[in-house]
């Protein structure tokens, strides 16, 4: 009887052992597959702005094309001493090339009191590609951004004509999206991530891609979108494992998305600190995964892009990933007692069998 019992109750625990790694590896799979998902509308944005470097870089080296840029004809300087692309060009104008082009908006700050002959040719370079590249993209992104270091800025985005409406003496410069890519900031030239933030005039969810792009030397200009996450967002609280619920927290201590949080997020129109939040569990939670990103870097070759944290404390498994773009840690949370009575009732069965 006792070697009966000894036997039954090894093969119950090598079964339930099984069952919980068939479980959690059903979890890892699900997030491995939500995660690719996310990562591609920020793997997309980064692709987008590679080309269009590729491209004006190959423009602006040849010193032929566009050697008269024609400036004065596209842009005016207004009473208030802002330069603006013409009104024509958001609503549509045939250039002279004979294609028609429309949703472009074009502003240099009033504090630019003289604009160089080579700064009005990169931006009358950046008017014809952000045009025909912008309405090429314009099916997954709102807008195509062109900024300079010398507060100017070309936008594609036919919802807004945001270069006609802004203050003149508005200083994108000092301003951290801007301000992030300028050498002094960033000489390692890397692109550039906005924080989650809330955009009135498209009432969307968003975040801001730049990347820097320079020739010889010379930081010329930003390539960038706006890339909407509002889908992102909805997602969260319907594409779960049932008894789960998926949530995004940045490496930097914000909460992106909760589906017990989205009151809060959207009265705040942005992220929140988890300091502030003042939510012990979730300060926890992102304590255990940054310190689980930490050991995953001491690993000469983590095996898997998804990874299981185990929050003893609060009874639960943390399946994460990190999308692609944002430094953003996309989290699934799993009670234990649902992979624990999965475990038990396959366990159970297949010994009542025997």
């Amino acid at each position: 009887m006792l070697i009966v019992l000894a036997l039954t109750a090894i093969g119950y625990s090598t079964i339930y052992d099984r069952e919980e790694r068939e479980a959690l590896d059903s979890l890892k799979a699900h997030l491995l597959e939500r995660g690719r998902t996310e990562s591609a509308i920020f793997q997309l944005a980064a692709s987008n702005m590679e080309l269009f470097r590729e491209r004006f870089l190959a423009l602006y080296a040849d010193p032929a094309i566009l050697a008269d840029p024609d400036f004065d004809t596209f842009f005016e300087r207004g009473a208030d001493g802002a330069t603006r692309l013409r009104q024509q060009y958001f609503d549509g104008m045939v250039g002279p090339d004979g294609i028609r082009r429309a949703g472009m908006s074009g502003f240099i700050g009033a504090n630019q009191k003289v604009i160089s002959d080579e700064l009005k040719r990169r931006l009358m370079l950046s008017y014809y590609l952000s045009a025909d590249y912008g309405a090429a993209w314009q099916n997954r992104f709102i807008n195509t951004t062109i900024s300079t270091p010398e507060n100017a800025m070309i936008m594609f985005w036919p919802a807004f004509a945001w270069g006609r409406k802004v203050e003149a003496d508005l200083d994108m410069t000092a301003f951290s999206v801007v301000r992030s890519t300028m050498f002094a900031e960033n000489p390692d030239r890397n692109p550039v991530w906005t924080p989650l933030y809330h955009d009135h005039t498209a009432k969307a969810w968003m975040v801001s891609y730049q990347l820097p792009i320079d020739y010889q030397g010379k930081h010329l200009i930003n390539a960038g979108h706006d890339v909407l996450v509002n889908d992102l967002m909805d997602r969260l609280i319907t594409d779960h494992l049932p008894g789960s619920y998926n949530f995004v927290m940045a490496a930097d201590g914000h909460l992106v998305a909760h589906p017990l949080w989205m009151d809060r997020l959207r009265k705040e129109l942005a992220t929140i600190n988890l300091q502030k939040l003042g939510d012990e569990g979730l300060l926890r939670t992102h304590a255990l995964i940054r310190d689980s990103v930490e050991r995953r870097k001491s690993d000469p070759s983590p095996d898997e892009n998804v990874w299981i944290v185990d929050d003893v404390a609060d009874d639960a498994y943390l399946a994460v990933t990190r999308l692609d773009g944002p430094d953003w840690w996309f989290v699934a949370r799993y009670p234990k007692a649902l992979v624990a009575a999965k475990a038990h009732q396959a366990a159970s069965a297949i010994m009542a069998r025997k």
